[in-house]
């Protein structure tokens, strides 16, 4: 999407508008809901994965006495590990997965949602300077 606002504000630049057009225009781009909106999405996202693997980090963490009074594990203890971190990948796969899809529609509703109203705003602007020029 940036593409499309760098592409739409070199078009701005090379046409003759009012300065309050280009003001208006540059006001809509800069609003603070078409960038910030990932965001927003983004953080708690990250955050509530950052605090699941802490979850699941301190669980896992042996503690004092019980570590040291643990036999040594087996060849079949090894193969629960295996399978125990076969699973764990396929379940942050399933996780990666979700957020990937959620960034994916998110963005393409900030580009839905947004470029529309600033490509019409830009065809007026450019309709109403052409009209002058004519004139």
């Amino acid at each position: 999407m940036d593409e499309y606002l760098q592409r739409l504000a070199e078009e701005l630049r090379k046409e003759t508008c009012p300065r309050r057009t280009l003001a208006s225009v540059e006001r809509r781009v800069l609003s603070p809901g078409s960038a910030r909106s990932r965001l927003k999405i983004a953080i708690p996202l990250a955050v509530a994965g950052l605090a699941l693997l802490c979850a699941i980090a301190a669980r896992r963490w042996p503690a004092g006495e019980k570590a040291e009074r643990r036999p040594k594990p087996d060849r079949t203890a090894a193969l629960d590990r295996r399978q125990v971190a076969r699973e764990a990948g396929d379940a942050l796969g399933l996780v990666g997965a979700v957020l990937r899809d959620a960034g994916a529609r998110s963005g393409a509703a900030i580009f839905k949602g947004a470029f529309p109203p600033l490509r019409r705003s830009f065809e007026k602007a450019k309709d109403k300077t052409i009209n002058r020029v004519e004139l």
